[in-house]
């Protein structure tokens, strides 16, 4: 038996346990740069049941800062990118690794992606910092229809010194986590926006095989 052969039968225990223990979730698989969770991405209802341990044990709750779950899911009908979501959870798979259990990776907001316009004049300009008007689209709009489910944890590192007043903190840090089918580059000074209408700018983006791992510093001013 070779290594394909042995795949499709790990695939196939995972679809038989998902069946007995799992829960109906709606799949979708993003097309473009907009609305991953739109009707049109729908690709089917599938069961499944999400592990904090990948034995399979059930017996250990998820802990504080961690997004990463393990999950019980007919595998050969997903890929990495694809959403699944019922309506109390919202998750996307980050990875299917050879022989190893399904990861992914639970949604705690909502988010779109700006990048800011360079000004092209010269000489004596007007203020030249973040403005609202030289915002341009990357991923999301301003409808919240189109923004794409994604983890924020705290982490990432700080963001500088604060005010150094009495009741000044210094800005914290956060991780965002997005899948790898987001099919745009995201670069280091674009600013994300989520749906408690906070705003980050990125510090240090990553793709890495899972999707996006991202550094950002939420921005006050």
């Amino acid at each position: 038996m070779d290594g394909a052969a042995i795949q499709q039968k790990v695939y196939a225990g995972y679809a038989k346990a998902a069946a007995i223990i799992g829960t109906s979730f709606d799949q979708y698989r993003p097309a473009g740069a907009d609305s991953p969770l739109a009707a049109g991405n729908k690709v089917a209802s599938i069961l499944a049941a999400l592990d904090s341990s990948p034995s399979y044990g059930f017996h250990k709750p998820n802990e504080y800062g961690d997004a990463t779950w393990y999950a019980l899911i007919n595998a050969s009908a997903i890929q990495a990118g694809d959403y699944i979501t019922n309506g109390t959870g919202t998750y996307f798979v980050a990875a299917k690794q050879p022989l190893l259990p399904v990861l992914m990776v639970e949604c705690t907001r909502t988010i779109r992606v700006v990048r800011q316009q360079l000004q092209a004049a010269v000489g004596a300009v007007g203020y030249g910092g973040l403005q609202t008007a030289a915002e341009v689209p990357v991923i999301g709009s301003t409808d919240p229809a189109t923004h794409w489910p994604a983890s924020i944890l705290l982490g990432g590192g700080g963001g500088g010194q604060g005010l150094g007043l009495p009741g000044g903190v210094m800005p914290a840090g956060r991780r965002i986590l997005l899948p790898p089918s987001v099919p745009v580059t995201l670069l280091a000074g674009d600013l994300v926006y989520d749906d408690l209408g906070r705003r980050f700018i990125i510090t240090a983006p990553e793709l890495t095989e899972l999707g996006w791992r991202i550094n950002a510093t939420e921005v006050h001013a």
